[in-house]
C-alpha cells in the first residue's frame, strides 16, 4: 500500500467539513493538534506524528458529537425505499 506525506510546505493543515467548521470547535483545539503533529515531524517521527494527529482529532470530535446542538440525528432514521 503506497503511503506518502507531503513535507514541501512545512505546514500542518487540518481541513474540517461543514459539520465542524464555523466556530463549533475552538481554533485553539485545532492549533493544539497541529502543534502535536509538528512536534513529532520535527523529530523525524513521521508515522507517529500522523497517528498522534488522527487520535487527537478523534478526541476533539468525541467531545462534540453530531447533533448535540440540535438534539437530533444528522440523517433521518426513516428507511429509504429505492
Amino acid at each position: 500500500m503506497p503511503r506518502s506525506l507531503l513535507l514541501a510546505d512545512r505546514a500542518v493543515e487540518i481541513v474540517a467539513d461543514r459539520g465542524v467548521a464555523g466556530g463549533r470547535i475552538a481554533a485553539g483545539e485545532w492549533e493544539a493538534v497541529g502543534a502535536l503533529v509538528q512536534k513529532h515531524l520535527r523529530e523525524g517521527e513521521f508515522e507517529c506524528g500522523v497517528v498522534a494527529g488522527i487520535e487527537a482529532i478523534a478526541d476533539v470530535l468525541a467531545r462534540y458529537p453530531p447533533g448535540a446542538r440540535r438534539g437530533a440525528n444528522e440523517l433521518p432514521d426513516a428507511p429509504v425505499i429505492l
